[in-house]
């Protein structure tokens, strides 16, 4: 028997299922775009996804008494992050397939886990990665191409924001309090946008159980499937798996969606990938954390 934090074979499947709920989610989502518009979709997700983290949390009651005052701060930003993250990549994967929606945003957890490692050569894996996000970018046409690869950036440089705040939080030992109350944060934020696009009265019931299956598949399980993997191999390990990710998107996309990619943009996502493995493996940064897509 594998000692604790020693079993990458369990570590592999636990990433595996990750990424598979996540990006099952995103292509989940395209059909929930049907009822209501891509910001909105995000926005019942975020609600869908704090319904379900504040039950696996206690409640109310709970989150207040494991969440110190001085961790709010963190909390909001995280919050906020989350919100823009997942309202950016539904405008993005509404515009562009998902591979190539998914291998853009991944610039995001690459430039993070670079700056956060000294080494030269990571100078170099950055370069690959933005050679891989051309090649991904080349093959996409259409009116909506260019502000669809604009709303994956845009999501990409959330998800650095929310890494940045992830890793303070788990640094407070809030937990699930802590998550849960964030993604209070990043619903209430975006809420809003209910008011300007929300689905009909007779799509209602429909859209709010979409948003609760999105919460539960995109966020809660994917955050415990990935907390469950840390638990039974290190960070880098995890990272260098999670930097499957964009692979894992294309295939979910050109199963579920028939989003079928030009040999260019297969080309370009293997170099993506091989970036962020390269970056990860000398980065003491996560390369992706619950809550990603």
């Amino acid at each position: 028997m594998s000692p604790p934090g020693h079993r990458p074979r369990q570590a592999a499947l636990l990433v595996l299922g990750a990424s598979l709920g996540a990006q099952a989610g995103s292509a989940l989502a395209t059909r929930l775009f049907t009822l209501v518009s891509p910001a909105g979709a995000a926005a019942l997700r975020l609600l869908g996804a704090a319904t379900v983290l504040i039950i696996a949390a206690g409640g109310f009651a709970a989150i207040r008494r494991r969440v110190p005052r001085e961790a709010l701060p963190t909390i909001a930003g995280l919050g906020l992050a989350s919100a823009g993250m997942t309202v950016c990549f539904y405008e993005a994967i509404s515009r562009i397939p998902l591979g190539p929606a998914v291998t853009v945003e991944f610039l995001g957890p690459i430039a993070v886990a670079a700056l956060s490692s000294r080494r030269r050569a990571d100078v170099g894996w950055a370069l690959l990665a933005l050679a891989g996000v051309a090649l991904v970018s080349e093959g996409l046409t259409g009116g909506g191409a260019a502000s669809g690869i604009g709303f994956a950036l845009a999501a990409g440089a959330c998800w650095a924001g929310y890494l940045m705040f992830a890793r303070r939080l788990g640094h407070g030992g809030t937990g699930m309090a802590g998550l849960a109350a964030s993604l209070i944060v990043g619903a209430l934020a975006a809420a809003p946008i209910l008011a300007v696009s929300h689905p009909s009265a007779a799509d209602l019931p429909a859209a709010l159980g979409l948003g609760l299956v999105l919460g539960t598949l995109s966020t809660a399980l994917v955050y415990a499937l990935e907390i469950a993997a840390l638990r039974r191999a290190s960070i880098t390990v995890v990272g260098v798996l999670l930097a499957l990710d964009p692979a894992v998107a294309a295939v979910i996309g050109f199963i579920a969606l028939d989003q079928g990619l030009a040999l260019v943009q297969l080309a370009g996502i293997a170099l993506v990938i091989a970036a962020g493995t390269g970056v990860v493996r000398g980065a003491a940064a996560p390369m992706a954390g619950p809550g990603a897509e």
